[in-house]
């Protein structure tokens, strides 16, 4: 509702490129708000794509509601971010480890935020170079392609339903050519 540029100013103008929230704060705004334009379920699944403003709209009382294009339904301020969330998403230089965890809300079961973050690597920006020989897809080999670092996605509680959360972690070149083999000219 007008956070940076007031009421009845749209925060982001047609044709500014988003990114829509992840999937926590979709699955919380789906759940908690309680007037005009509910999200509807099925806009939980385009958590973390980029699209395009195609028009805008305002709620009596300043709530910008928002058309995206390909995209269904109407999207609130509160579940789009500028689309620079790419550089919050990305691996820093300092990171080797990230480990998502399961949280338990209101008897359901679902992943954290570094569970989230990993799903956006993996699937937005990391390239996947190989799969594990021994432990095929529950262990895979990518490459960030902005400073070249081997990664590897995990399941170290693979005892839990369904593997249990992600970790992803650095590896070294030698630690990549041992285990996956030279699938890459670069290993």
């Amino acid at each position: 509702m007008g956070k940076l540029k007031g009421l009845y100013s749209p925060e982001y103008p047609v044709g500014t490129k988003v990114r829509v929230a992840p999937r926590l704060i979709l699955e919380d705004f789906l759940h908690t708000w309680q007037y005009h334009n509910k999200l509807i379920p099925e806009q939980i699944v385009y958590a973390g794509t980029t699209s395009e403003v195609e028009s805008i709209g305002f709620y009596h009382g300043g709530d910008e509601l928002y058309k995206l294009k390909g995209l269904p339904g109407i999207w609130y301020e509160a579940c789009l971010l500028a689309d620079d969330i790419t550089s919050m998403m990305k691996l820093r230089p300092d990171e080797t480890v990230l480990t998502g965890g399961w949280l338990v809300e209101s008897g359901e079961v679902r992943g954290d935020d570094t569970c989230e973050r990993i799903e956006w690597l993996v699937s937005h920006h990391l390239q996947k170079l190989a799969y594990s020989p021994q432990s095929g897809a529950w262990e895979t080999l990518y490459r960030d392609p902005d400073d070249g670092r081997y990664w590897e996605r995990i399941y170290p509680q693979g005892h839990l339903h369904g593997g249990g959360p992600p970790e992803l972690k650095c590896l070294t070149t030698e630690e990549a050519r041992e285990k996956y083999g030279a699938h890459d000219a670069t290993l």
